[in-house]
């Protein structure tokens, strides 16, 4: 059953509001023997870096730049109504900032912040397989540090890429395992572990024994998606099969010594979802609602999961990987996003506070939504069809993109 959804009701009926939250509750266990649901990172302990949460908003609300709607002298004043998307400036006005460009990338696909490390933007770069770490703070930017997987395994036709604990994010990748069109390619493909130290990879360019590369599970070939549950644990686009899938790596392997045993994989959702070859289907872990959102991109819409519903069901006997589970999962309650966005190829997505971001790929245009799918505004890059994938949100609030065209990762400034 897929009923569609309005994410704004349910927030209303949770304890906590979808705004401002800096914190989540802790996921259910998807299995007995599945490690403990990260806590309450936001709190942060003695001797333990703090993550940063980004469903915290950023700042405070901007009615409250003048206090109580009176100047120095007691005299009323007008209160200018702020923009309802901010990130878009005013009537649309926006600076678009170039971060990084050739050689640095080539179509890229992706970008995120280190949550452990917000200054820190990571980039994917399908065209050379390749990642690209980016300091980017209030005092500046740093210079970029590119890691290429010179073996085109892992990182082969990389679409997306997700953060998870401990220093660690995860790709995966739009390929059949073809090693760069060396040949037809086997299908092993899925999802790789990765550690989220750019020193790391200094020391172990490539992704064999020896390289840099935590782990790897594979069964989700031609993969256009990936989003973070909890510990290892991700959510991700089998764009081979219309899968939704979810792979929990369990406990990850030192650099360089790739063990899969242990992992445990499910699939969420079979044949719901169409792939639109070369547009990434970007994904967006909604903690406050505990829902996944997510693009459908194929068949033009957004779909939402309830992560916590839905149990294990039987083992699927097809598993690639030696030594680790794949089973059904049985009754998960999800859904199409209701919204009146007129979406062509809906790509990226990301949410802060209570606000939406969706990017499509056919026009150019970033649509600014409300948690009830209204399009508040929406902002044409005027960068066309084939253009804009992956979008981020910096701590400042600001919106980021990449345009896999003229390859290029561009920072939207108010």
């Amino acid at each position: 059953m897929s009923p569609r959804f309005n994410l704004g009701l349910l927030c209303l009926l949770l304890s906590g509001a979808c705004g401002d939250s800096s914190s989540s509750s802790n996921p259910a266990p998807i299995e007995s023997g599945t490690e403990d649901a990260l806590a309450d990172a936001d709190q942060g302990s003695d001797g333990e870096q703090e993550r940063w949460d980004v469903n915290r908003k950023p700042g405070g609300d901007a009615s409250e730049a003048v206090e109580d709607g009176l100047d120095a002298g007691g005299g009323a004043v007008e209160i200018a109504e702020p923009p309802a998307i901010p990130q878009f400036g005013v009537n649309g006005e926006v600076t678009y900032r170039l971060l990084l460009g050739e050689p640095w990338v080539y179509e890229p696909t992706d970008l995120e912040f280190d949550p452990y490390h917000p200054d820190r933007l990571w980039v994917t770069s399908r065209g050379d397989d390749a990642f690209v770490a980016l300091t980017v703070g209030a005092e500046g930017q740093g210079l970029p540090a590119k890691f290429t997987d010179y073996y085109h395994t892992y990182a082969d036709g990389v679409s997306s890429l997700a953060f998870s604990e401990n220093n660690t994010f995860a790709s995966c990748q739009e390929s059949l395992n073809t090693y760069n069109g060396a040949w037809e390619g086997d299908g092993k493909a899925g999802a790789s572990l990765w550690p989220a130290d750019p020193e790391a990879f200094e020391v172990g360019q490539g992704s064999t024994p020896g390289g840099a590369l935590l782990d790897n599970l594979n069964g989700s070939a031609l993969c256009m998606g990936i989003a973070w549950l909890h510990d290892h644990a991700f959510y991700l686009f089998d764009g081979e099969h219309g899968d939704l899938k979810l792979f929990d790596f369990q406990r990850p392997s030192v650099p360089g010594e790739v063990n899969p045993a242990g992992g445990i994989k499910y699939r969420i959702l079979k044949g719901e979802l169409i792939r639109e070859p070369g547009v990434p289907s970007h994904m967006f872990f909604h903690s406050p609602s505990r829902r996944l959102l997510f693009t459908d991109t194929g068949n033009h819409r957004i779909l939402w999961l309830d992560v916590d519903s839905g149990e294990p069901g039987t083992s699927i006997f097809n598993n690639p990987d030696i030594g680790t589970r794949y089973k059904k999962w049985v009754n998960p309650i999800w859904g199409e996003w209701e919204t009146d966005a007129p979406f062509v190829l809906p790509s990226g997505i990301v949410v802060r506070g209570d606000r939406v971001f969706v990017s499509d790929h056919a026009t150019g245009i970033i649509y600014g939504l409300d948690m009830e799918g209204n399009v508040l505004s929406e902002l044409d890059t005027g960068r066309g069809f084939g253009a804009i994938s992956g979008l981020e949100i910096d701590p400042q609030g600001r919106l980021l993109f990449v345009d896999m065209a003229a390859n290029e990762v561009i920072r939207v400034e108010p």
